[in-house]
């Protein structure tokens, strides 16, 4: 059972948000070295804003190629695709 007290001390708060801190640092270090990884080492984004620009921006393009290798394998013709995305036809979810 969870059981959230106000009574906490300051030093278990202090703690919990370090802890916190080092789990959200060893986050960002592990989606840096995705990027790098993506991208061949073209991106090596060094401050966190720069890293969840280069994310979104990484899964967004995947998500493209992704949608056009089921465009194709499905026959759809390219036209039927719009700018920013669009419906996959056929069989894919």
């Amino acid at each position: 059972m969870s059981f959230n007290s106000n009574t906490e001390s300051p030093q278990s708060k202090a703690e919990q948000q370090r802890l916190y801190r080092e789990k959200e640092g060893e986050g960002f270090a592990d989606l840096q070295q995705a990027i790098r990884e993506v991208t061949a080492g073209r991106v090596d984004p060094a401050k966190r804003h720069e890293t969840l620009t280069a994310a979104a921006q990484k899964i967004r393009e995947l998500n493209r190629q992704n949608e056009e290798l089921r465009r194709q394998l499905n026959g759809v013709p390219h036209s039927s695709w719009g700018a920013q995305g669009g419906q996959t036809h056929g069989a894919w979810p």
